[in-house]
C-alpha cells in the first residue's frame, strides 16, 4: 500500500466475505504470514470475485491475496491493535462476522469506507444510489483519477456479494440489502473504531461517528464511547464542553 493509506485506492479486486473468513481462520490456527499467503494463493487460484470456481490469472490472484493480507495478517502498524481486537472477537466466537470483516476493510482501505459513506448518504436520502453518483462524489475526494470508475465497481460488487446492497431494477442502480443486526455491543464498538481509523483525523465527534451513513447496512445497539476505549488501547475519550470526542493516541 502507499505510504498515505488515506488517499490510496488499493482495492483492485472484488473481495468476497468467505475469503475474509478464510484469512482469519488461517490466522487463528497459528500459521505464519508466509504460510497464510501461500494457502490463500492456492485457495484463490480457482475462485473469482463473481463466486464462480474458475481459474484466474496469477496477477489477479496476487491482488486479492494482498488485500486480505493487508487487512488481517500484516496490517498497517496504525491499525495493528485494532486488528488484534477484531481477531479476539472472532476467537471468542462472535456471532456476527460481517461487521468485523467490514470494519477491517474500512480501516485497512479507507477507500472502502468512503464508498460505503457515499453509498449510505445517497440511499438514506433517496432510497437508492447509482454508480455514476457515487463515482462523482469520490472524484471530489480523490481527484479525477482514471481508476476511480473501475475500482469503485470492485467495491460495489463486493457490497453486492455481501448482500449489503442489491441491484435495483436498472443496471448501475442499487438499493439497500437486508439490514444486518448487530447484537453484541463489542462488535458495534469495533465497527465504530474501524471507521475512525479510516478517517485522516486525530479526533472525531462520537455522536457523528455513531450516526455515520457508512453504517447504512447495519442495525446497531446503543454502545458507549467507553466501550471503544476498552476495546482498543490506542483510543482516549476527551470531553470538551458538551461534546464527547474520541482521540487517537
Amino acid at each position: 500500500m502507499e505510504k498515505n493509506r488515506y488517499m490510496s485506492i488499493g482495492i483492485k479486486q472484488t473481495i468476497r466475505l468467505e475469503w475474509m473468513e478464510k484469512a482469519t481462520n488461517l490466522l487463528l490456527v497459528g500459521l505464519s504470514p508466509n504460510e497464510i499467503r501461500q494457502e490463500l494463493t492456492e485457495y484463490l487460484a480457482n475462485r473469482r470475485g463473481s463466486g464462480l470456481e474458475l481459474a484466474r490469472s496469477e496477477h489477479n490472484c496476487k491482488l486479492a491475496v494482498t488485500i486480505l493480507m493487508n487487512c488481517w495478517v500484516e496490517p498497517h502498524p496504525e491499525i495493528s491493535n485494532l486488528r488484534n481486537a477484531g481477531l479476539e472477537l472472532l476467537r471468542e466466537g462472535a456471532e456476527d462476522h460481517i461487521s468485523i470483516h467490514f470494519g477491517m476493510l474500512c480501516a485497512a482501505y479507507p477507500y472502502w469506507f468512503n464508498i460505503a459513506l457515499q453509498t449510505g448518504r445517497l440511499i438514506n436520502l433517496q432510497e437508492n444510489a447509482t454508480a455514476s453518483q457515487i463515482v462523482s462524489r469520490l472524484k471530489e475526494m480523490y481527484g479525477d483519477r482514471q481508476t476511480i470508475m473501475r475500482t469503485s465497481r470492485y467495491v460495489l460488487r463486493s457490497f453486492i456479494a455481501w448482500d449489503l446492497i442489491r441491484d435495483n431494477n436498472r443496471k448501475g442502480r442499487y438499493c439497500r440489502g437486508e439490514l444486518i443486526t448487530i447484537n453484541d455491543e463489542r462488535n458495534a464498538a469495533f465497527l465504530l473504531l474501524s471507521a475512525f481509523y479510516a478517517m485522516d483525523s486525530r479526533y472525531v465527534d462520537y455522536i457523528s461517528l455513531l450516526h455515520s451513513p457508512a453504517f447504512f447496512c447495519f442495525r446497531m445497539p446503543a454502545t458507549s464511547a467507553e466501550n471503544l476505549s476498552k476495546l482498543c488501547e490506542d483510543i482516549e475519550i476527551v470531553q470538551i464542553g458538551a461534546d464527547l470526542l474520541l482521540m487517537k493516541k
